[in-house]
């Protein structure tokens, strides 16, 4: 089996039908320089009377706002459930929509490679939010000697 970076579920969710600014060309811009790998991704928008409309990468049309994230889906799998889809539609608020996105940090594959290499494992891994890291950081900041 092949090595793979660390996979990760995120669900980003925006007002109305269409990304919020430049949301596509960050995304683009990280898949192109190697640093992610897109695995799967789904586009849920919920309208204002409660109708959902699911997309997938298999349906996307050329109309689809997110057709450019699409393209970069180097292997596309089917690592979205139904279940998943089914939640995520439950929880978004009416005129919002949802862009589920699968993906690999495949920088990771290079360090894999060398621990498995060096007869080493990963021992833990954990997955620290961003609020909790930068909470802490800046906690830290305030306690050291001016």
């Amino acid at each position: 089996m092949a090595l793979v970076g660390p996979v990760e579920l995120l669900v980003l969710t925006f007002p109305g039908e269409k990304l919020a600014g430049n949301v596509v060309e960050v995304i683009r811009d990280v898949v192109t320089r190697g640093d992610l790998t897109i695995l799967d991704l789904v586009f849920i928008f919920r309208s204002e009377d409660g109708a959902v409309r699911t997309r997938d990468l298999d349906d996307l049309d050329d109309g689809a706002d997110i057709l450019e994230l699409a393209d970069l889906a180097v292997q596309p799998t089917v690592l979205v459930s139904s279940d998943d889809v089914a939640l995520i539609e439950d929880a978004l608020a009416p005129g919002n929509s949802a862009i589920v996105l699968v993906y690999e940090h495949t920088w990771a594959r290079q360090v894999a490679r060398a621990i498995q290499q060096a007869g080493g494992e990963v021992g833990l891994h954990v997955r620290i939010p961003a609020e909790t890291a930068t909470a802490a950081l800046l906690a830290a900041a305030a306690q050291m000697p001016a």
